[in-house]
């Protein structure tokens, strides 16, 4: 069961703050309380039924554990696609917090500091975090804010911080790529936002359906039955 661990992508642990021995720590657990719980409730139906199938009922708690397994491995993919999710969002808002800087006639660097400053939630705390570090050591925020990207696999962060760089120090061209790169931000969360919520209704619809199903089954069974008994 190692080929999970060894898939992990280490941008998603870097993004949840979850480290390999925690992941590996929780999928175990999982699995051995469902070979357990799966076993013993298994096998507690087998005797109560006279059945003696050991054999079936290890290879049923086998699979059930394997199952079990890989459920945090999913579960830590999910979240980080759903922190990524959040943090497009906060680099298109930070995008368009440095345009209203520098159409005020602020520089690129303090209305880069003044827009992460402004905005709150974990995404702009990491942005602050490493724009202080950068200025701490002297670096380029862009050069800080890409490897903030590369590592966490937010492309829409490190897209920016790379378009910013080569657009080099030219204030009126690096604003022309950042109103650009907000811009076109803006369209593709909104058709993510729009996909997810169209997916979210598809699977509302199918609990109706079900529902639909089973009604028309119930009310429609005892008429079968005596119809098909009346023949």
């Amino acid at each position: 069961m190692s080929g999970p661990l060894a898939a992990v992508d280490i941008r998603d642990l870097a993004i949840t703050g979850v480290t390999r021995a925690e992941i590996a720590n929780r999928a175990v657990l999982m699995a051995s309380v469902t070979i357990l719980g799966a076993g013993g409730l298994l096998l507690a139906l087998g005797f109560a039924s006279g059945a003696t199938g050991v054999a079936t009922v290890v290879v049923l708690a086998v699979v059930a554990g394997g199952a079990a397994y890989r459920r945090p491995f999913a579960a830590l993919g999910a979240s980080a696609r759903h922190r990524r999710s959040e943090f497009d969002m906060a680099v298109a808002v930070l995008l368009d917090l440095v345009n209203i800087q520098m159409a005020g006639g602020a520089g690129l660097e303090t209305a880069l500091l003044s827009a992460a400053s402004l905005g709150d939630g974990w995404a702009f705390e990491e942005v602050r975090a490493t724009l202080s570090a950068a200025q701490a050591s002297r670096r380029s925020f862009w050069d800080a804010l890409a490897e903030l990207g590369d590592r966490w696999g937010v492309a829409s962060l490190s897209e920016t911080a790379n378009a910013a760089r080569l657009a080099g120090s030219h204030g009126s061209r690096v604003r022309q790529t950042l109103v650009s790169k907000a811009s076109s931000l803006r369209a593709r969360n909104l058709a993510s936002m729009e996909f997810e919520a169209q997916q979210r209704t598809e699977q509302m619809g199918l609990p109706m359906v079900v529902l639909f199903l089973s009604f028309l089954l119930f009310v429609g069974y005892p008429a079968m039955s005596q119809t098909m008994g009346s023949l």
